[in-house]
């Protein structure tokens, strides 16, 4: 038998990876003990599990020790470590050069910069922590963008484009002198116009992340309103979701929702009606499916009431005349006796054959990331009691 020896693989030769700038940007976020890396003093660990479950994988430890060989980091400066101490902590130093320990917090900082000198200061605190050295501050200023999209990649591409998409810290590694949002909006303009409403978003942009979102909401109705045709099924939850919960950033604060920021911007109803217009004309391929009075009618109603009540009950009836003028209804009837048995079905009938969720899905979506923003989609519109009690059940199973 042959034995089996390829070729090594060859390293990345870059000096820096992104595994240096996620922990120089955490050292440099929260001051990290020198003799334990893993603690902040505000309590914060740097869980490596954090890291894992945004597909970085890295040991947290090892990489400082990397950083520090390489000075990117530094331990601080005795005068340095004055501003991540508490008021109590600066007393001590006071009380050890016998000088008036009362005072805000700058006025002690002040009185210690005065009168202490850095032994003092070493001598009466036990704290020190890693300073970013004028090279590591370049470092991370150059691969900024590693963080942009570290930080927000969760929020533009949800499940499951989060975990396939090819702009991550590592594309942005390679390619560091790009701008992210742009970059990624060029590439979704023809993809995902629901991407590229939360990049919007994210950049502060609410004019073109509810233009955006609009287009995303039109184009799934326009989805659902072509199955109707076919199949005589709809769904009117299918891109409300997504459309009701644009993310900001978090240095922005609060998520806002769409229907937040419509009621932020001064538009005319004139303007308005152009806008909705445009999107009309550009979403719906099959004018007769939705004209757009009945579809004007729809989204103001999403955007100007409370809830989505009327919203649903304005498309339920679209797709009900649809169903209707193209001969769905017998189909119709299969498909509502078959969702009152399975709620009919308290005990939930264990003995019978249950049909899988995605089976089901199969018979009315052939993309794959399509069916998974489904799943999750439903999931997010469940009760928390039904999701516990999903839980045991699947709990349950595994055991079995």
């Amino acid at each position: 038998m042959t034995n089996f020896r390829p070729p090594a693989i060859n390293n990345n030769n870059s000096i820096y990876k992104v595994e240096d700038i996620l922990v120089l940007y955490e050292l440099n976020k929260r001051p990290t003990y020198i003799n334990d890396p893993l603690e902040t003093f505000s309590g914060h660990t740097h869980s490596i599990d954090s890291f894992k479950a945004r597909d970085i994988f890295l040991d947290f430890v090892q990489v400082v020790s990397k950083l520090q060989e390489n000075k990117l980091i530094r331990e601080n400066l005795p005068r340095e470590i004055l501003k991540h101490l508490t008021v109590v902590e600066m007393k001590v130093i006071l009380k050890a050069i016998s000088k008036p320990v009362k005072g805000t917090k700058d006025i002690v900082i002040d009185r210690i910069q005065t009168h202490a000198s850095d032994e003092d200061i070493r001598n009466n605190t036990d704290k020190s922590c890693f300073v970013l050295t004028e090279l590591g501050l370049e470092v991370l200023e150059k691969y900024k963008n590693v963080l942009w999209i570290h930080n927000n990649k969760r929020d533009i591409f949800r499940y499951p484009f989060y975990y396939e998409s090819k702009f991550d810290e590592y594309y942005f590694m390679k390619h560091w002198d790009l701008d992210p949002p742009n970059t990624l909006i060029d590439y979704y303009e023809t993809k995902n116009s629901g991407i590229v409403a939360r990049i919007y978003q994210i950049e502060n942009n609410p004019e073109k992340s509810l233009l955006y979102g609009l287009r995303k909401l039109t184009e799934e109705i326009n989805l659902q309103l072509e199955k109707c045709k076919e199949v005589g099924w709809f769904n009117t939850s299918a891109g409300l979701g997504e459309f009701l919960s644009l993310h900001a950033s978090p240095e922005l604060g609060e998520p806002l929702s769409s229907k937040t920021i419509f009621k932020g911007l001064t538009i005319s109803d004139d303007n308005f009606e152009e806008i909705l217009k445009y999107i009309y004309d550009f979403a719906i391929k099959n004018p007769s499916l939705v004209s757009f009075n009945n579809f004007h009618e729809i989204i103001i109603a999403l955007l100007t009431n409370p809830g989505d009540e009327l919203y649903r009950e304005l498309l339920y009836n679209l797709y009900q005349s649809n169903r209707e003028k193209f001969g769905h209804e017998d189909y119709q009837e299969d498909i509502n006796n078959y969702h009152q048995k399975g709620f009919d079905d308290e005990e939930g009938k264990q003995e019978e054959e249950e049909e899988n969720l995605m089976d089901i899905l199969d018979l009315f979506i052939t993309d794959e990331n399509r069916k998974l923003e489904m799943v999750f989609e439903l999931i997010d519109l469940l009760d928390l009691e039904v999701i516990k009690k999903m839980k045991i059940k699947i709990d349950n199973r595994l055991m079995n």
